[in-house]
């Protein structure tokens, strides 16, 4: 099976469901560097002294706070348990794991200021299969998936439960048996991983790939309705499809006479 590469290329939609089912990723030694050069601008301003929210600060009404160089490792932590409050039953193993895959796609564009261990963490849990355990309810996605993309950082850092091997573990247990080491968050990068969209993204792929599926099953079936009333497959002739102009009907024709060749 080979890796999908995390580089300067686009994603596609069918990359990231093969990574759902468990297609491994590979992130390109380029994409590290840029990562890493982007991260080393914001600790130079940061030892500057220079002021940022969420980056050196606490968030929300804590906004002007500025923290000290050792509370902010422990901010990190704070943020993400204190965002981790899901509830109901999981999201799909797959649903998760398109998840993880778009949030590395999206941080390996350098504009988030993380290390490059963040992206390398997530990509060890996808090639290791460990995937977290996210409950479905609880999100209200005001500024992103909050909720659903903190437990992913949760199990990121060890903590929370992760499906593994067709079995619900603690995180601790599945690291220990893959020789997996957690996370350690720096500043930035608890905000980094929870806010952004790429749970409800993913879900809204697993959907359309799974309604494509049934759009193509239903093409079918109504193509026996159509040989059970013995129907004209001239009014499928490409000429005339393309008369209409529309790019949606010319492939669903496209589709009818490649199902119906040999059918008089």
């Amino acid at each position: 099976m080979k890796c999908i590469h995390i580089g300067v290329q686009k994603i596609s939609i069918d990359e990231v469901w093969d990574v759902g089912f468990g297609k491994k990723v590979k992130i390109e030694p380029d994409i590290i560097k840029k990562v890493k050069e982007n991260r080393k601008k914001i600790e130079k301003k940061i030892k500057k002294g220079e002021v940022y929210y969420g980056i050196n600060t606490g968030v929300g009404r804590l906004a002007d706070k500025i923290l000290s160089e050792e509370e902010l490792d422990e901010f990190q932590i704070d943020l993400v348990k204190s965002h981790s409050a899901g509830w109901g039953e999981p999201l799909k193993k797959e649903t998760v794991r398109m998840a993880m895959f778009l949030r590395l796609y999206m941080l390996s564009k350098g504009y988030s200021g993380v290390r490059p261990e963040v992206l390398l963490k997530l990509e060890e849990f996808l090639n290791k299969d460990i995937v977290p355990y996210v409950p479905s309810i609880g999100s209200v996605g005001a500024s992103g998936d909050l909720i659903p993309l903190s437990h992913i950082a949760l199990a990121l850092i060890g903590e929370g439960k992760v499906f593994h091997e067709g079995r619900i573990l603690p995180t601790y247990i599945a690291l220990k048996t893959t020789k997996t080491e957690p996370l350690k968050l720096k500043f930035k990068e608890a905000l980094a991983l929870f806010n952004g969209t790429q749970v409800s993204l993913a879900m809204l792929i697993y959907i359309y790939k799974k309604l494509e599926k049934l759009l193509k099953l239903y093409d079918i079936a109504s193509l026996f309705s159509f040989v059970a009333i013995d129907g004209n497959p001239g009014i499928f002739d490409e000429k005339l499809i393309r008369l209409r102009n529309s790019k949606f009907e010319i492939k669903i024709a496209k589709f009818y006479r490649g199902v119906l060749k040999g059918y008089k």
